[in-house]
């Protein structure tokens, strides 16, 4: 009987650690937890994101979040991985920034903005930037 306990403590055991080992390995990179965090947030970090993000991209966006939500370590872990991976991970999140679009040029008002502080103005054929 005995043999049996300890041979069932080991697999529970075994079980355990094996589970543990699993999660860590499909654990998030912190960075992203970061990242993500920038894009829901209800307040000013959150805000700073998406103001961000009418003239610079995800990347950058995510940097100002996290400086100002005072979490310079967060920042840092955004920068070493660069610019394409973080806006490629956002992207893929549906979070990426809105496109700067030059006066004059044609833009889509649902996923653009005008680099000149003009709006995307026209009808459902065609909208261009203008002051």
């Amino acid at each position: 009987m005995n043999r049996i306990i300890k041979v069932l403590r080991l697999s529970v055991t075994a079980g355990v650690l094996l589970a543990t080992l699993m999660t860590v390995a499909d654990a998030q990179p912190e960075w992203q937890i970061h990242a993500k965090w920038c894009t829901t947030d209800p307040g000013s970090s959150g805000r700073v994101y998406w103001a961000t993000c009418r003239s610079q991209n995800p990347y950058n966006a995510a940097i100002a979040c996290q400086n100002d939500s005072r979490n310079p370590r967060a920042a840092d872990l955004i920068r070493s991985v660069g610019p394409d991976t973080v806006n490629a991970y956002l992207a893929g999140l549906g979070a990426a920034c809105r496109q700067c679009i030059a006066q004059g040029q044609a833009c889509n008002s649902d996923r653009d903005h005008c680099c000149s502080s003009g709006s995307c103005v026209g009808g459902n054929t065609g909208q261009v930037c203008a002051p």
